[in-house]
């Protein structure tokens, strides 16, 4: 919630003071707040520390190179991406759950393999119509 909120350096003191190690998902909402607020320096000091706890987890690598690619650093970019490649690490896609009358139906990014995969995209395109600005 403090990152979210832009009160990054409150977020980073609560991790900091933990009597234990912080989760990977602390260090990732901390990483996220970083994203949105545009602070790449405490980015880049964050993903180091998520990047030892969650090792094998591609998120936080994910994470950076978006940062580094909103601000225009498409060689920090391709460092990231070339990092991921030698762990063989691989951006995880979307997925989504809705219940609807009793049943969990699940939703992944890319995948056409859903009975109602047609019928879904067909509604998602109007609904992206719809939230066009006028």
């Amino acid at each position: 919630m403090l990152s979210r909120a832009g009160r990054l350096e409150e977020a980073e003191e609560l991790i900091e003071s933990m009597p234990v190690e912080p989760e990977p998902y602390a260090l990732a909402a901390l990483l996220s707040g970083c994203q949105r607020h545009k602070n790449e320096e405490l980015a880049e000091k964050t993903v180091k520390k998520l990047w030892r706890a969650a090792e094998r987890d591609s998120g936080g690598y994910v994470m950076l190179s978006n940062l580094y690619a909103s601000a225009g650093r498409w060689k920090d970019v391709l460092e990231v991406r070339k990092l991921m490649k030698e762990k063989g690490l691989k951006k995880n896609g979307g997925c989504s759950w809705i219940e609807l009358k009793n049943q969990v139906h699940s939703f992944h990014s890319g995948d056409g393999a859903h009975s109602q995969s047609i019928e879904i995209y067909v509604v998602l395109d109007l609904l992206m119509y719809e939230m066009l600005p006028v």
